[in-house]
């Protein structure tokens, strides 16, 4: 945790005073390296199998489940966000031609075109689009303590598991994650301004989400886990 703090830190520095596009890369692997390393060595402790490396660092099969579990969540989440865009995009469009002064070959009179009740339903239609989107995440968020729990890679079949318990856990993750997550945001903008102590406060930063946000949610997670209902995942 302390190197993934450290490593988001730097790279946060690196991000704010003008790092070059191969540094940015270089720390991005790294930063996601320890990142996925941290997220195995607690979620072993969390769930009571295996025992993490010397001193948390690790790569194992469980990383690479987890490493999985990553790139199957984004995804399911980037296809069903660019479903809803598209949505949101057809009501706006129906918004805009039901207007004044919309011309179909000319965009540049499309948002104009969109009157008073057409930005409500369209902003209706994409808080409704977004709200949809954080409940589908919630449905999977216990896919990797259930991924190191049973030794196999789990995504979808974690559904059952958060059945009837969105708002529960997003009442806990909200309760959880967001001081930390608040407070290291602060630290940055601080740091940004040059204000009480500027670089340490990258450090900081990086030690409020590595070392205080990352293990709370995965313990919360873990704690999910243990309450869910009894259900058979394929």
């Amino acid at each position: 945790m302390i190197l993934a703090g450290a490593a988001l830190a730097l790279m946060a520095w690196s991000n704010d005073h003008g790092a070059g596009g191969g540094s940015r890369i270089a720390l991005a692997v790294t930063l996601a390296a320890l990142f996925l390393a941290a997220k195995g060595a607690l979620l072993r402790l969390a769930t009571g199998v295996g025992r993490p490396g010397r001193g948390g660092l690790q790569w194992g099969r469980t990383e690479a489940r987890l490493l999985a579990v990553w790139a199957l969540t984004a995804l399911f989440l980037g296809v069903l966000a660019l479903l809803f865009f598209v949505i949101v995009l057809c009501f706006a469009y129906a918004a805009a031609s039901a207007g004044h002064g919309f011309v179909a070959s000319d965009i540049s009179t499309w948002a104009p075109a969109v009157e008073r009740g057409g930005r409500w339903l369209v902003t209706a239609v994409g808080l409704g689009a977004a709200g949809l989107l954080v409940w589908a995440a919630l449905r999977v968020s216990l896919a990797a303590p259930a991924t190191v729990a049973s030794g196999r890679v789990r995504m979808l079949e974690t559904w059952p598991l958060t059945r009837g318990r969105v708002l529960a856990l997003a009442a806990a993750f909200t309760l959880v994650g967001a001081p930390p997550l608040a407070l290291a945001s602060l630290c940055l903008r601080l740091a940004r301004a040059g204000q009480a102590g500027g670089i340490p406060l990258y450090g900081v930063a990086g030690a409020l989400v590595a070392g205080l946000w990352l293990p709370m949610t995965l313990g919360l997670m873990a704690c999910f886990l243990a309450e869910a209902p009894e259900v058979t995942i394929p």
